[in-house]
Formats: C-alpha cells, structure tokens, sequence
C-alpha cells in the first residue's frame, strides 16, 4: 500500500491516478473532497483540518488491518500444512491439539 503522503500528493494532482486499491482511492477521493471544499468556501480550515487527520487516521488503521489480515493468511497456510503432516504422521495428543487450534474440537462435543 501506498504511504498517505503518496497519496496526498495523488489528490492535489489533476491526472489520471495511477493503479490504486480501494481503500487508496477512497482516500484520494476524500481528500479531493476536503480540498475542493476548502478552495470553494463550503469548509473552514478547521474543520477541513480535522477532517483531513480523520482520512490519515482511517487510511492508517485500513493498512494496519490489511497487514494481519496478510499475517493470519500466511499463518493459516502453514498451519493447514502441519495439521496435514500430522494428520498422516502425527500422534493421536498432536492431532487433538490440532483439531482444538483449528477450532473442529467444537463439532465434536
């Protein structure tokens, strides 16, 4: 993802954007918003000023959001390939700690 000032500098440009996620051109799009407004007198520089730190803090806490959900996909993979390793050559003890972590011990009671 793209740091916020990136984006910053994306939103003050007339061009075409270039290839952005979803949650990056949301923001580009808000900030244009903010500056628009502000360049037209329909926003005090307060208020646009709040409303630009709100961007920053949304757009931080989307990458962030991101970032585990990129971490609990790569955890889940490995741990799908040492429940299989353990499906096959695992005890039965490893395999029930498995089944537990896996959360399938709640289908068996």
């Amino acid at each position: 993802m793209k740091t916020f000032e990136e984006l910053v500098t994306f939103s003050k440009s007339p061009e075409k954007l270039p290839l952005l996620t979803g949650i990056e051109r949301n923001t580009v799009g808000g900030l244009r918003g903010i500056l628009l407004q502000c360049k037209y007198g329909g926003m005090d520089k307060q208020v646009a000023k709040n409303a630009y730190h709100e961007k920053k803090r949304n757009y931080e806490n989307a990458q962030t959001e991101q970032e585990l959900h990129q971490l609990t996909c790569r955890i889940r993979v490995e741990m799908a390939k040492v429940n299989r390793e353990m499906q096959v050559h695992g005890c039965e003890l490893c395999k029930r700690v498995l089944a537990i972590l896996d959360g399938r011990f709640l289908h068996e009671c």
